[in-house]
């Protein structure tokens, strides 16, 4: 395991050839070169933002700030493209074949939008309908991740009166409202979610230990560990050259370690 020191890390995101790395503080997104771990390029986003979610494919990338804004960058240029105005604060974003899909602030609801990349058509999908959510629970939406032709949330259900607390993980068809979840009985809390190499990748907590987790899509069985001396995570991100995940506080005040997981 490498890592590398950008700062106040917020987002990242990685294709084949590029992660790209926000920050919570500054308005810029930072690209690195997957194979030299060095940083080829610093791409200024739109003055006094902040981001709160990136993702990318081969072509680009795609932010989401504090402003309410989804910006879209281009690969081949590490310049903006476009700037465009969406509703509310979606902390978490991704990129599928022929959509992008948001999710929504903790205390927004159970709603996810759907961003058709052609028409541009956006679709609203309600994930608090189904004989999983029992009654009287209130619903809140965590990390998203695309997977093939499926997009992955984290989902959380609770109540007070009777005290009930579960962790979902549900998976929405590509081009459809359909969608299924399944309990995450292994997880204690999880911070971000990704998928690569055929493979959804975690960030979580067990146990005060700090844990990159490797989940079979098709099972939800973990098939890979790997504890990580760090205080906080915040993403993950995961490509055809491997893993990556940001951390909050380790080294210094101030600056972030983005990992690139090797084994």
């Amino acid at each position: 395991m490498v890592s590398r020191t950008v700062k106040e890390a917020r987002g990242i995101a990685a294709t084949d050839d590029a992660v790209w790395v926000g920050s919570s503080e500054s308005d810029t997104l930072t690209r690195i070169d997957p194979t030299t771990n060095e940083i080829v390029a610093e791409v200024p986003l739109p003055a006094e933002t902040a981001v709160d979610g990136v993702t990318a494919d081969p072509n680009g990338a795609w932010v989401v700030t504090d402003e309410s804004q989804l910006v879209h960058i281009d690969a081949a240029t590490n310049e903006v493209v476009s700037e465009t105005p969406i509703d509310g604060q979606f902390p978490d974003i991704a990129v599928g074949d022929d959509a992008l899909w948001v999710s929504p602030n903790a205390d927004e609801g159970a709603q996810i939008e759907r961003l058709d990349r052609t028409s541009g058509e956006t679709t609203t999908i309600d994930l608090s309908v189904d004989d999983r959510v029992a009654s009287g629970q209130s619903i809140s939406l965590g990390p998203v991740a695309a997977a093939g032709g499926a997009f992955w949330v984290v989902r959380e259900r609770s109540s007070f009166e009777p005290l009930s607390l579960g962790v979902d993980l549900c998976r929405v068809d590509s081009g459809s409202e359909d969608y299924a979840c399944a309990a995450l009985d292994f997880f204690d809390d999880i911070s971000s979610i990704s998928s690569g190499e055929g493979a959804l990748w975690a960030t979580t907590l067990r146990d005060e230990a700090h844990l990159v987790l490797r989940i079979d899509p098709d099972t939800l069985e973990v098939t890979a560990e790997l504890d990580v001396p760090a205080e906080s995570f915040f993403d993950i991100a995961a490509g055809e050259a491997g893993a990556w995940a940001t951390n909050e506080t380790w080294r210094r005040w101030g600056e972030s370690a983005v990992f690139k997981i090797t084994d």
